[in-house]
């Protein structure tokens, strides 16, 4: 990060992402975080998202995990002890509140309910949905503003997140972004130029050992390329946000 902001482009394009993040938003709003598969990075996505906004944007970050399985988002954000396991949590981080929905994936009924009200008092609410099925995404795309869509960082993997995208932007209520993940270091050489191709915003985040280690690394102590990765999928999620305006309708809605 000290080296992108040595040069007058890095430093303007450091200050113009943390005005993103920033920005103020006209209502509440819903991140969905969806996977194209299991195994993809969903709930670093949606941790590390949550504490990048929550640390440079007034109000709470409402995270939410709705999948249940492996290791939660908010291990990711750094809400869940220094170690993962520990049996002690700690506070969360300033800025962040959590909702945890304990089993198997939750209905989109049940993290309603669960959710709701918590979500209002909330500037960002972001929910870890894992990779769910069909039936199940297209219930979250009708309750979410933002679908932050996640793959892994292959040419396969990035259809199935633009097929995905161009489903969700199709509703005319939801709008997507695009995360992909290069989760054990093998993203071919082609995989950034095919990032700034993508129809919907696309961030690449490059592989980091830091993410699948049982000792939480805070944000400031990832590689440069993560934090920077980070720091433009945030902002490109707080733009979608601001950007959507179909689901207001759905905040007083009982599922």
């Amino acid at each position: 990060m000290l080296l992108h902001a040595a040069t007058a482009r890095g430093m303007h394009e450091l200050a113009e992402l943390d005005a993103a993040i920033a920005a103020p938003l006209p209502i509440s709003r819903r991140i969905a975080v969806l996977g194209t598969a299991g195994g993809v990075g969903t709930s670093i996505v949606a941790g590390r998202a949550a504490a990048v906004i929550a640390a440079r944007r007034e109000g709470h970050v409402l995270l939410v995990d709705a999948d249940g399985r492996g290791v939660p988002a908010a291990w990711h954000a750094g809400a869940l002890g220094d170690r993962y396991g520990d049996a002690a949590d700690p506070e969360p981080p300033a800025g962040i509140r959590l909702l945890s929905l304990v089993g198997e994936q939750a209905s989109t009924s049940a993290w309603w309910a669960a959710a709701s009200e918590r979500q209002r008092a909330s500037a960002l609410s972001i929910s870890d949905w894992g990779a769910p099925t069909r039936e199940r995404t297209q219930e979250i795309i009708a309750l979410s503003h933002v679908a932050v869509i996640v793959a892994r960082a292959h040419r396969d993997d990035a259809q199935r997140a633009i097929d995905l995208a161009a489903q969700v932007e199709s509703t005319g209520d939801c709008l997507a972004a695009i995360a992909l993940v290069d989760v054990d270091g093998t993203a071919h050489p082609s995989i950034p130029t095919l990032a700034g191709l993508m129809p919907v915003p696309t961030v690449l985040l490059p592989h980091d050992r830091a993410h699948a280690r049982s000792r939480h690394v805070p944000l400031g102590r990832l590689r440069d390329a993560s934090a920077l990765a980070l720091l433009r999928l945030a902002a490109s999620t707080v733009r979608r946000a601001s950007e959507s305006s179909g689901t207001a309708r759905l905040v007083g809605r009982s599922a």
